[in-house]
């Protein structure tokens, strides 16, 4: 909460506010809070449960995620039934998983954990494995990002907010169900008002077999040749995190809202079961390893007239890869051992692959009266991987240095007119990085070990604006000019199968955006909506090129063209009957004039494959408070996505190609509250029919599956 400062403290923010943005510290989350303005929670929340969030006129779709506490889900499920957004999975628990934002997807989209960029936190804090209870709510931006998130954005960012510092909470919960999946979580904090100190303790624990059938997947004899198709049970697929983070500061003092320490270890063990692509290559050991360490200072500062926000992180992520067997398996979990001593997946290997990380940010607002704000923010990143292979310890992969530094500089002007229903946010970023790679290069037919250093920066602009022509409607308009660098996988190479490319050049694309929303009381009734276009111009897409057997290297190649229209309806009753509809339909097609060869493009103007282009959610909710005040609560839910082609669409004969079928999947949810001691108990069924579900490059993903979960909270 604001102190009251005392003046001198003003005046100094503002002298150095431009100072300040070179200082390698952070921010967490925007805290304007001149240009608040109240925006509706969608994708299933109560429309009477508003949130004040800091940026105007962005396309944000604030999720609040109280309502989902008491059932058995995690942050990427509750994103999969927001409009405009959909979750492509390979399979369960722990699989690879792809998030897109109209269109635009992958490491397009950054994730936030109140502020601090989640790009390098290791596969063991990934979305999916993160619970439902360890968020307040859910940001969602949607093409064009705020410079209080600033970071390499190209097409969105979600934002997890955690609860306030000076809150005291326990809570904890355990869920067990299908495929012997257990997942438990805890959150604690107490703060000491007089003293301002508190402590947080929160931490998480996932693990399933992941031993679904699938469908016409091969059946082969000892030889390897397929002698049919058939369903089979999935026996190494595995998955296995844990995570436990620690916060200690000071809250509430004149000097600092919140100055505070955190740290965070997890880790995971993710068995793998087949290839990404197929389930023809069979795998019976072949697992990967997960271990991250991360330490947070963290200082935020705020009052009337200015904002002051920072943070410093810095880290290490051990991901290592063991493919030490030498052996073919089969579907029914047979082995035949392999007379070239070979792995599973091409040489024997067990690599470890290790990040040293370091992250700072800090930005600043200051209010130049009731009406009129600037803002700036620096974001810096350095990334330093290093790599060995204990079966290989003559490989060159990953030797010497291999680092990535990313650099964001970002300044705002924000303004309100006509009694605050106009509100406008112009804003400049300024992108720079520089890479240092360590390879093994061929000249004359000598190799020869070869360190390159590159460099690049480039420019964006944005605007927001947002006019409110009467109490109850919106209207919406932003466009921003957004650039994203290279991640390290795709600049320095995994060690693995990935190949380093230091020349590769940021990803660039144009986004805009504009939609108008409504929301109204009627006696008793919430009525609510919004319809928002969104249109992605995007150049220089980075895309994989498998140049050698079992390796390849990102390059620069593709331009996408992406649009669309979103629509959400929301009807509630009463506080005890809702209603919640939303679709999206996208045409995401391919504008690359030349494939990587330099020949004509055959593909030019179809669809991205693999990729859906409509899909909707229906969520309805019935809520019953008793006598003794206790609550018993169903949902159910509906998904539909449309058919969409696995591959090409011009290729071949349409009617004989591979198709994504239509699907619709339902799932119900139970839950009864017992108020008196905070105690909730849930009973959810997922994939009701047991409908046949795939996502990704058609991998099926598991049939009807129950969840029962157990939750307290004080």
């Amino acid at each position: 909460m604001p102190c009251n400062h005392p003046p001198w403290n003003r005046l100094l923010t503002a002298l150095c506010l431009p100072v300040l943005t070179a200082v390698p510290q952070a921010m967490a989350e925007d805290i304007n809070h001149a240009d608040l303005e109240t925006v509706t929670v969608t994708a299933g929340n109560a429309p009477e449960t508003s949130i004040e969030v800091a940026d105007t006129g962005f396309n944000l779709n604030a999720i609040d995620t109280a309502e989902f506490f008491n059932f058995s889900k995690d942050l990427q499920q509750i994103l999969n039934t927001s409009p405009g957004i959909i979750v492509r999975q390979r399979g369960a628990l722990g699989s690879d998983s792809e998030l897109s934002i109209n269109g635009l997807s992958g490491n397009q989209v950054r994730y936030f954990l109140d502020g601090i960029p989640m790009e390098a936190f290791g596969t063991a804090l990934r979305i999916g494995d993160l619970p439902v209870n360890v968020a307040e709510r859910l940001d969602v931006y949607k093409g064009v990002v705020p410079i209080s998130l600033s970071a390499d954005a190209l097409g969105g960012a979600v934002n997890i907010i955690t609860p306030a510092a000076d809150e005291d909470y326990l809570n904890g919960a355990v869920s067990y169900g299908s495929f012997n999946t257990v997942r438990s979580s805890f959150n604690s904090q107490h703060s000491q008002t007089s003293s301002g100190a508190f402590v947080r303790l929160s931490g998480f624990f996932n693990h399933s077999d992941n031993d679904y059938e699938i469908d016409n997947a091969p059946v082969t004899d000892e030889l390897g040749n397929v002698q049919k198709s058939g369903s089979v049970r999935r026996f190494h697929d595995a998955y296995r995190s844990h995570m436990l983070s620690a916060k200690l500061g000071l809250s509430d003092r004149t000097w600092a809202d919140e100055l505070s320490l955190g740290i965070t270890t997890a880790a995971n063990r993710n068995e793998l079961q087949h290839p990404t692509t197929t389930v023809n290559q069979v795998y019976g050991q072949y697992h990967s390893t997960n271990r991250t360490w991360l330490s947070t200072l963290v200082y935020k500062l705020s009052d009337d007239d200015f904002a002051l926000t920072g943070y410093l992180l810095n880290g290490q992520v051990d991901e290592s890869y063991v493919n030490t067997a030498s052996r073919r398996y089969q579907w029914d979990g047979s082995y035949t051992p392999r007379s070239d001593q070979l792995g599973e997946v091409g040489n024997r290997s067990r690599l470890t692959v290790t990040d040293d990380l370091v992250r700072a940010n800090v930005s600043g607002r200051y209010h130049l009266n009731d009406h009129v704000s600037i803002g700036s923010a620096l974001s810096m990143n350095r990334t330093e991987r290093s790599g060995k292979d204990s079966l290989q310890p003559e490989s060159t992969l990953l030797a010497g240095t291999n680092q990535l530094t990313k650099n964001v500089f970002a300044l705002d002007s924000s303004q309100t007119l006509f009694n605050e229903r106009l509100r406008s946010t112009l804003f400049w970023k300024h992108y720079y990085y520089q890479a240092e790679v360590s390879s093994v290069r061929t000249e004359s037919f000598n190799q020869r070990f070869a360190t390159s250093k590159e460099s690049g920066s480039a420019n964006g602009v944005g605007l927001a604006l947002q006019y409110q022509p009467w109490d109850s409607t919106t209207v919406k308009f932003s466009r921003e000019k957004a650039y994203r660098i290279a991640e390290p996988n795709e600049i320095l190479g995994n060690g693995q199968f990935v190949l380093p490319n230091p020349d590769l050049k940021p990803e660039q694309s144009t986004n805009t955006n504009i939609g108008a929303s409504y929301g109204t009381l009627l006696d008793s009734w919430y009525l609510g909506g919004e319809l928002n276009a969104f249109h992605r111009d995007a150049t220089d897409f980075i895309f994989y090129n498998p140049s050698e057997v079992i390796r390849g290297r990102y390059e620069n190649l593709g331009e996408v063209l992406a649009k669309g229209l979103e629509l959400s309806t929301t009807v509630d009753y009463q506080d005890s009957y809702s209603a919640h509809l939303n679709m999206t339909y996208q045409d995401i097609t391919d504008q690359t004039p030349q494939d990587f060869d330099g020949s004509d493009n055959l593909h030019r103007g179809d669809r991205i494959p693999n990729t859906p282009y409509f899909f909707s959610n229906v969520r309805l909710g019935w809520k019953h408070h008793l006598d003794n005040l206790d609550q018993i609560s169903i949902y159910a839910t509906s998904r539909f996505v449309k058919e969409y082609y696995l591959r090409w669409e011009s290729d071949g004969d349409k009617d004989q190609k591979d198709k994504i079928p239509s699907q619709t999947s339902y799932d119900l949810e139970l839950e009864y509250v017992l108020s008196s001691i905070d105690l909730s108990a849930s009973l959810t069924i997922s994939n009701i029919t047991d409908e046949a579900l795939f996502d990704n490059f058609k991998i099926q993903k598991p049939g009807r599956a129950y969840y029962a979960k157990v939750r307290f909270a004080y």
